[in-house]
């Protein structure tokens, strides 16, 4: 990581940690749903920075806007296939919004997540099933997620 010559920050409340200082100027995109921090203003080429349950969601929000150039990627996965970025994308915004809670809604989850995630359900089953599973896996001690 330390080669790249540019670098998108995700989800990080627009900021990299101390110990990343040296990667600061390689920042050149910064998505996320936490306040903007305002860092990196002169050196980046693309800000989204919204306030939504998950940045997955504004990052889906995206990959919808631009959906040709993700096709390859969106293609719906088998069994035994490696899963799709839209299962992956999903994992956050399940997770992220607690599966559409109505009483988190917009405390964890906004309009926008719900748009992303009717979405990525076109090219993943990432339905209250798989948020079952993963909130399960979060708090398996076993599986030491």
């Amino acid at each position: 990581i330390r080669r790249q010559r540019q670098m998108c920050i995700r989800d990080s409340h627009n900021i990299l940690d101390a110990n990343q200082g040296d990667l600061s100027s390689k920042v050149k995109r910064v998505i996320d749903h936490h306040v903007d921090s305002g860092a990196y203003a002169d050196q980046i080429v693309e800000k989204q920075c919204r306030l939504v349950g998950s940045a997955c969601s504004l990052v889906a929000i995206m990959v919808k806007a631009d959906e040709a150039m993700f096709a390859e990627d969106l293609v719906r996965s088998e069994a035994g296939q490696q899963p799709n970025l839209a299962y992956l994308l999903g994992a956050a915004v399940v997770l992220d919004s607690y599966f559409f809670k109505e009483e988190l809604r917009a405390k964890k989850w906004t309009d926008e997540d719900t748009v992303a995630h009717e979405f990525l359900m076109q090219y993943a089953d990432v339905g209250q099933e798989y948020w079952s599973a993963l909130n399960h896996a979060k708090f398996d001690v076993q599986a030491g997620l």
